[in-house]
């Protein structure tokens, strides 16, 4: 059996992509006295859950464009405004610190980091 685990700070950072949280010390424990199967199994076992999670957080960020284009589109056709005019109405309606940027906006919204700019040169036109 060839076996593919990484070593035990790669095992801890595919852990913390799964969980959000580093193993604690019971889990170290367990791992470092596993045979090399049941370090394989765990690994595999972690792989499976990554997918999951991935899958989970892309289908949640797609969900949140869809809001966010939703709610800009929104804004445009009730006020009869352009869709620059609308996202600038919705960011100053976020009512922001003046020291976030266009990443926390995306943070705070659940988009995509590529959203990043279009956030930063509004923000930026605002102040």
């Amino acid at each position: 059996m060839e076996y593919t685990f990484g070593t035990t700070s790669e095992v801890s950072d595919l852990y913390k992509d799964v969980h959000g949280f580093r193993p604690n010390s019971r889990w170290y424990e367990i791992w470092d006295s596993s045979v090399d199967e049941v370090k394989q199994r765990l690994w595999h076992e972690l792989l499976v859950d990554l997918k999951y999670v991935l899958k989970e957080e892309r289908e949640r960020k797609e969900r949140s464009i869809e809001i966010f284009n939703e709610q800009v589109d929104s804004i445009a056709e009730l006020t009869g405004v352009d869709n620059k005019t609308a996202l600038r109405w919705f960011i100053q309606s976020l009512n922001l610190n003046s020291y976030e940027d266009g990443e926390e906006v995306c943070y705070k919204l659940g988009l995509p980091y590529s959203y990043t700019s279009i956030f930063s040169k509004e923000l930026e036109d605002i102040r």
